[in-house]
Order: structure tokens, then sequence, then C-alpha cells
């Protein structure tokens, strides 16, 4: 895991890739390597997400919050203080990375997103 962090942010009047940056952090990829899945229109990222996972050789599957791989990082999603849903990076059911400039963390895990790599090497499309 080599830590990514957001670039944008709520504070700045956009939406938050959190997300992204979690997914970069744990595949080792470059934040530009990762879709904008913020700029979807709401709720198309969760089609888009599988599809681009698979096309880089990665399965991403939402579980419910202590339903991770001993010994893997995931994506670990819960409401930051300021009550809005954020992404964070955890291993073994705590958070190791927040993307976010303040580094706010989140309050608990409500649900998370194991990255399982299906092949050898992970490159993005």
């Amino acid at each position: 895991m080599k830590p990514i962090d957001q670039t944008k942010n709520l504070d700045d009047g956009q939406r938050g890739n959190c997300l992204a940056a979690c997914l970069a952090s744990i595949l080792e990829l470059g934040l530009d390597q990762v879709p904008e899945f913020e700029e979807l229109p709401p709720g198309e990222w969760k089609v888009e997400l599988p599809k681009w996972a698979a096309s880089i050789g990665v399965a991403i599957t939402r579980r419910q919050a202590g339903e991770f791989n001993p010994g893997e990082h995931y994506v670990a999603v819960g409401h930051s203080p300021r009550g809005n849903l954020h992404a964070t990076v955890a291993l073994g059911g705590e958070v190791v990375h927040c993307p976010a400039p303040t580094k706010c963390g989140i309050r608990a895990i409500n649900y998370i997103f194991t990255v399982t790599r299906l092949s050898a090497s992970v490159e993005a499309a």
C-alpha cells in the first residue's frame, strides 16, 4: 500500500475523490490511473467501478465491516467527523490511511470494499 491523498474535496466545492485515492493507494497506482468516479451521475459509480476493476484484473467486492481478509488492505467507508460519507484505507479493522487533507478519518466503519487481484500484475487500462 502506497498512501495517495485525494485532490478533490467538499471544502473546495467539488465531490471528493477519496474512493479513487484509496483504490490508488491499495493498488499502488497513480491517482490519474483511477477513473474519476466522483464525476459520474449519482449511483453510476456502482456500475462503473466493477467494470474498471475487471479491466485491470481486480475484483472489488462490497462486504460488511468485519468481513475483511487478514493481512490485506481494503477500503473502509463510514462517516467523517463532519457527517459526510468518506472512504479510507484499513487493515485488520483499523484505518491506516485517510486520504483527506485534514486526515479526519471516520467515526466507524459502516461497510468495506475488498480489493482482490485476479492476475499477477495490475495495470490501469
